[in-house]
């Protein structure tokens, strides 16, 4: 009777996916789509890092139902753009993907949404082999009920991921408490 006891606490716990902070689970996910910066040029290795900065935060967004996010997110995916290649900046381009993101905006938006987002999310999925329409529609049902159940919090103003090697082009300003006032006449 007793070792029932102590599995009860157990079995009423939440499932571990979602026990953890969504937001986190989020940019977690986010990143393992991602592949290296390899570029020998820093400059070239900076702009990377910077575009898969700004795909962590799109990502959260859309996980936070953001309808912005989500299209970002979905053309990030999709690889029919041959004039924005961004499989060179590490970008996780993927047709599936990109399919299921489209069938997300276009369920959620429901009738609220022009008819385009249904146009859009067709032309991103006919592409498709038909095992590879049926994964998307598989990734873009889990993702409806993620959204719906337990979706990311909107991030923070201000906010943004970190991203180790990528240096700040605009450092946030902090006020430097002994700094003097600039006059015209000099020191």
């Amino acid at each position: 009777m007793i070792r029932w006891l102590a599995v009860i606490p157990l079995l009423l716990a939440p499932s571990v996916g979602f026990a953890a902070n969504p937001n986190a689970t989020a940019e977690k996910e986010a990143r393992s789509y991602l592949q290296p910066c390899k570029q020998d040029a820093e400059d070239a290795r900076q702009l990377c890092l910077l575009h898969q900065r700004n795909f962590i935060e799109q990502y959260v967004y859309a996980k936070a139902n953001d309808r912005s996010g989500q299209g970002s997110t979905a053309y990030s995916f999709d690889t029919r753009h041959k004039d924005d290649d961004l499989s060179w900046l590490g970008m996780p381009q993927n047709q599936i993907q990109a399919c299921a993101w489209r069938r997300v905006i276009s369920q959620i938006a429901g009738s609220k949404s022009a008819p385009d987002a249904s146009r859009v999310a067709q032309n991103a999925c006919e592409v498709l082999q038909p095992h590879e329409q049926t994964l998307a529609l598989r990734r873009a049902n889990e993702l409806v009920r993620e959204l719906r159940t337990h979706p990311a919090a909107t991030p923070k103003a201000g906010w943004e991921p970190k991203v180790p090697g990528l240096v700040e082009l605009f450092p946030p300003k902090e006020l430097d408490s002994t700094a003097e006032p600039l006059t015209a006449d000099g020191p």
